[in-house]
């Protein structure tokens, strides 16, 4: 069976706005706890000396299970963004909890029968100048070995999703961190081991990746790509494709949009390279609206911006990337899409011969 990309969502952020809460809303969870299941928040809380801490809630308690300071040595960390769940075994419940200070911290940890592990230091991109302000998607994906780079074929990736602004302009940044399934190698990411996918200009935009510079890019840790105003909803990833809406603003620290328009930008998950014709199209600024998609009378689906009044049209034929070539796309129909989807996971087999 041909396919391209295999992902595997373990969060979505809720509806973003220009300028997100300073404490991210609890993220809740399925896990295991005293051989049960049981269903609990990850919360960011400040204590009252001003330190955060995260914490591990079950919803039935008012006290936390588990909890974790928020250091950096003994420098107090301090997280916007939401924590990312993973479920690396794909089992249902939740064994690892990815989180990111505003400096550009990075940590991964595992929770197990409710208790925090010592996390994992997995990237420091502090020196990038950006204040990291929210979460995208934790993705899980692998290429055909076709298109993937040796280094890393028949390999599972998990790709992060990473939301930060300029602390001069305003702007937003998106941030894409891949990191091997496999065994740890130790190795830090840095802002500077990330692509700068910036691109200048439309003909810039529009202007295929070769299969070298389309490996090249691959064997990079991630790229990144600088927008030019705020990002106003939460991004969303389909079928390989990053849509995300971008207003302008007036001033830096503005959370209000400049104009009743806004520029949807379309980029391809693994490079940031143009999906569609053009990078970006103008579509409407509406207050409070998430991306969500639309199923068509013919099957395939179309993308909306939809508040609560009302909802528009913004992408009526979306594609999908394709395992034709690195750079070939097609349509999306619900027939097609997802390409596979696990339905469960036999841990034990018993009494089947």
């Amino acid at each position: 069976m041909k396919w391209l990309i295999l992902i595997s969502g373990f969060f979505w952020s809720n509806v973003f706005a220009l300028c997100p809460p300073l404490l991210p809303d609890p993220v809740r969870v399925s896990l295991k706890h005293q051989q049960q299941n049981t269903v609990a928040e990850i919360a960011v809380a400040e204590l009252e000396s001003g330190m955060q801490q995260l914490q591990l809630r079950l919803l039935q308690r008012h006290m936390p299970l588990a909890s974790l300071d928020l250091l950096l040595g003994s420098k107090p960390l301090q997280v916007q963004a939401s924590p990312l769940v993973e479920d690396s075994n794909l089992d249902g419940f939740a064994d690892h909890v990815w989180f990111i200070s505003t400096e550009g911290i990075l940590w991964r940890f595992s929770i197990l029968e409710g208790v925090f592990s010592k996390p994992q230091l997995m990237a420091d991109l502090s020196d990038s100048g950006l204040d990291f302000i929210a979460t995208a998607a934790l993705l899980r994906t692998r290429l055909p070995s076709s298109l993937a780079p040796l280094a890393w074929r028949h390999a599972d990736q998990q790709l992060l999703l990473l939301v930060a602004r300029d602390r001069v302009t305003g702007h937003d940044s998106i941030l894409m961190l891949r990191f091997s399934m496999g065994p740890s190698t130790g190795t830090i990411t840095r802002f500077a081991h990330l692509a700068d996918r910036t691109l200048i200009n439309e003909t810039a935009q529009s202007q295929a990746l070769s299969a070298a510079d389309w490996r090249a890019l691959l064997s990079r840790a991630g790229w990144q790509v600088q927008l030019p105003g705020k990002i106003s909803t939460a991004p969303k990833v389909v079928a390989g494709v990053i849509y995300a809406a971008v207003a302008s603003t007036h001033t830096a620290d503005d959370c209000v949009p400049r104009d009743n328009t806004q520029q949807l930008y379309a980029m391809h998950l693994h490079t940031a390279a143009s999906v569609y014709n053009t990078l970006s199209q103008q579509i409407p600024y509406l207050p409070d609206a998430a991306l969500a998609l639309q199923q068509q009378a013919n099957k395939q689906l179309k993308l909306v911006l939809r508040s609560e009044q009302q909802q528009t049209v913004i992408k009526p034929n979306l594609l999908k990337i394709s395992a034709e070539c690195h750079n070939c796309t097609e349509p999306l129909s619900l027939d097609k899409f997802p390409l596979w989807k696990r339905l469960a996971t036999y841990r034990n087999e018993r009494g089947a011969y």
